[in-house]
């Protein structure tokens, strides 16, 4: 849709060309990103990568893609979510606002040694987290068991 017919507009996918994983890692780098990479199960190969750096104050996101078609997982690390400041000035990391959604939403879950928080539906799962002053957030169309071991499997 265009403007013109009042609708969205939307960036096509080439926008932002699909890299390797050292490209990937190199590019990350050059924005103070470390990237976490699984030890991905032989179903969710390494498709590519997107690395953008960060504009109006966010911090540079990673998104790289595991997997096919539906049975694929994105594995997405920003150094821009890491906390919000809202009208009191109080700073809080992801994972602390994520603890204040309504309950039942998000289930906490410990998955490979780290504290998580997973949203799990009969079609879509997610699990975020925190490594230091980094979010990271997994999620897709697969069993929830399969995700937590994409998840426990990240270096």
């Amino acid at each position: 849709m265009t403007p013109a017919s009042g609708g969205l507009t939307t960036t096509p996918a080439a926008h932002h060309a699909q890299l390797t994983l050292a490209q990937a890692q190199a590019k990350a780098k050059s924005y103070g990103l470390t990237l976490a990479v699984p030890a991905s199960p032989a179903s969710l190969p390494f498709q590519g990568a997107t690395v953008v750096p960060g504009k109006g104050g966010s911090g540079a996101t990673a998104i790289l893609h595991y997997g096919r078609g539906f049975g694929s997982v994105v594995l997405a690390e920003s150094t821009g979510a890491t906390g919000t400041t809202g009208a009191t000035g109080a700073t809080g990391s992801i994972t602390q606002q994520l603890a204040k959604l309504p309950q039942g939403l998000l289930a906490k879950t410990t998955v490979g040694g780290v504290q998580a928080h997973e949203l799990s539906t009969s079609l879509v799962d997610a699990i975020v987290w925190q490594r230091g002053q980094v979010t990271l957030v997994a999620g897709g169309m697969v069993p929830s068991a399969t995700l937590q071991q994409f998840v426990a499997g990240i270096h």
